[in-house]
This record gives structure tokens, sequence and C-alpha cells, in this order.
């Protein structure tokens, strides 16, 4: 953040902590200028551009019955 405001000083930069539905809100109300979430925003007035695609790792105990398995969906 430092080094963003020293190249952009006349830029606010401010990092909020907020849910997902508040940052819509916020958005919708022109309170944000942009929001950062992990899930897309379901709203017509709203458009989600995906940043990075992220692998999630399943840990799991020895034994485990998905520990022996290389590919394991969401819904298991």
């Amino acid at each position: 953040i430092l080094n963003f405001n020293n190249l952009y000083p006349n830029i606010e930069l401010s990092v909020l902590g907020l849910r997902t539905g508040d940052i819509r809100e916020k958005l919708l109300r022109n309170e944000l200028d942009i929001g950062i979430t992990f899930l897309p925003v379901q709203d017509k007035e709203i458009i989600s551009i995906p940043l990075y695609k992220s692998d999630l790792t399943l840990v799991v105990p020895t034994g485990h019955r998905l520990a022996e398995r290389n590919h394991v969906s969401i819904a298991e």
C-alpha cells in the first residue's frame, strides 16, 4: 500500500474488511469504486471479473477415505 501511495499520491486507497453483500451494497450506493471478493457478485448492475484462479488444498488425516485421491470435487 505504501508503494501504491508513493506512485499515486493523489489517489486515496482504503482497505476495508467487508462481507460480499456489504461490498455489493456499497458499490451500488457509489460508496466504493471497486471491491475484491472470493466469489462473483450476482447483480445486473455489477460486473465481476476474475483476477486469478486459485486451487484449494484438501487436508485429511492418513487413512481418510479421500487420502489416496489426486482430485476431489467440492461435492465430495
